[in-house]
Formats: C-alpha cells, sequence, structure tokens
C-alpha cells in the first residue's frame, strides 16, 4: 500500500469519525443531551473507573476533570479513526466494519445511561450512518495509489531484446529509475473538496447540537424550578422605608 494513500485514508477517517460526532451531538439536541455518544461514553467511562483513579483525577485536574477525561476520549477516538480510514482505502469494508464497531460502542454506553429510553440510541445511530456515508465518499475520491514505471533496459540487455515499456506501454525513458506516478491534480482536488465538504458539515451539525443542548437544559432546568411558599412571611416594609443601600430602588 502506497504511504501516500494511506495518509489519505487517515485523513478520511478523521473526518468520518469528526462527522460521527457532529450528527451525533446535533440529534442529541433533539432527543437529549446526554445521549451524545461522547457524553455517553464519558459517563460510562466514569462509572466504570475505580474509585482511586477517580479520586487521582479530581485531586490533580480539580473541576477540569471531566475536560480531561472528554479530551483523552477524543484523542483515542482520532486514534482509531485514523486506523480506521487507512484500512478503509485497502479494502471498504475494513473501514466500514470498523465504525460499526465504534457505533456498538456508542450505543452500549448511551442505553446504559440511568435515564435512557429507546431514544437514546438514534444520536449515535445517526452518526454511525453518516460516518459511514462520509467515510464511503472520502475513500472514492481519495487520489489512487502511485504506479512504478519500469526502468529503461540496462547496457547489458542483448539487442534482440524488445525495449521495457510502462504501465500505459509506452516506452520507458533512458536514464529513468523506478519513479511512482503521482495522482493527478484533478483527484486531489476532489478529495480536498470533499473534505471541505465533510468538515463543513461535522462543524455545523456540532454547533447546531451544542446550541439544542444548551437550550434544552435550560429550559429543562426552569420548567422543574419549583420556589416553595414561605412558612412564614415577612410583614410587608411600611411606606417610605428606606434601607440605605447604593442602587437599591
Amino acid at each position: 500500500m502506497d504511504r501516500t494513500r494511506s495518509g489519505w485514508g487517515m485523513i478520511a477517517g478523521l473526518l468520518a469519525a469528526a462527522v460521527a460526532v457532529g450528527v451525533g451531538q446535533l440529534v442529541a439536541g433533539v432527543v437529549a443531551p446526554d445521549s451524545s455518544p461522547v457524553v455517553a461514553v464519558g459517563e460510562a467511562s466514569i462509572d466504570l473507573t475505580p474509585p482511586p483513579v477517580k479520586d487521582f483525577a479530581i485531586s490533580a485536574f480539580g473541576t477540569n476533570d471531566k475536560v480531561v477525561l472528554v479530551t483523552g476520549i477524543l484523542a483515542v477516538l482520532a486514534v482509531f479513526a485514523a486506523i480506521v480510514g487507512a484500512l478503509a482505502v485497502r479494502k471498504l469494508w475494513y473501514g466500514l466494519l470498523g465504525l460499526a464497531g465504534f457505533t456498538a460502542i456508542g450505543m452500549a454506553a448511551a442505553l446504559t445511561r440511568p435515564t435512557a429510553g429507546p431514544a437514546y440510541a438514534l444520536a449515535t445511530l445517526a452518526g454511525g450512518a453518516a460516518a459511514a456515508i462520509a467515510l464511503t465518499l472520502l475513500v472514492r475520491a481519495a487520489p489512487p495509489a502511485a504506479r512504478p514505471v519500469a526502468q529503461a533496459p540496462s547496457a547489458t540487455a542483448r539487442p534482440d531484446q524488445p525495449p521495457a515499456t510502462g504501465t500505459a506501454g509506452s516506452l520507458a525513458r533512458p536514464g529513468r529509475d523506478d519513479r511512482p506516478v503521482t495522482s493527478s491534480e484533478p483527484q486531489r482536488r476532489r478529495f480536498l473538496i470533499t473534505g471541505t465538504a465533510v468538515a463543513g458539515t461535522a462543524a455545523v451539525a456540532y454547533l447546531g447540537g451544542r446550541y439544542l443542548a444548551e437550550g434544552t437544559s435550560v429550559s429543562q432546568a426552569q420548567a422543574a424550578l419549583r420556589i416553595p411558599a414561605p412558612a412564614d412571611p415577612a410583614p410587608p416594609l411600611p411606606a417610605g422605608s428606606d434601607l440605605r443601600i447604593p442602587g437599591l430602588s
């Protein structure tokens, strides 16, 4: 496998993972913020972490312990996504099989939340489906592997031997080595255009999901807020009272 081809595959895997996170966040903003794949996996990881490790994380990172946890999850996701993309340019179904594994982990984490319902699986399913579509488009748009060109006939070759030909049947030029034929510029441009569209979709979906999730959380908190009536109401202040507090109307 050409290293350049594997590099294109790694980029494709990272972009597909970004789409999965973004679309999952968007659907979670509509269904339930806690059903987001990243949030669900993070909470499941906290539940499975031994208490001494939790105590160390709290003492070492303080209130930023969850931020560090999410960052670690995203880092691990990026590494595995790059591996999945590199495998996908060899055989597309390798990459799709890897995405199916990620989707299964996300669904298991989401459905085991204390408040989870069947709808909690929607965010992960939508993210996995979007990632599969993105990976397929990116792998098909990736430039093909470079093809080697045959060497020119050596000085010791017999005169009656026909000259060596390249992959396309053309005569090899004297003095040329086995330099690879690089992918054409239109193929690179196609991959870059597809990748830009995929990255933009991931960013818009993620930001939209965050906006919906924050709005939903605030609305739920406001709806659940109940201020109890005072057990012993204070008498009203007499007219003309002045508490002598600056700025008090």
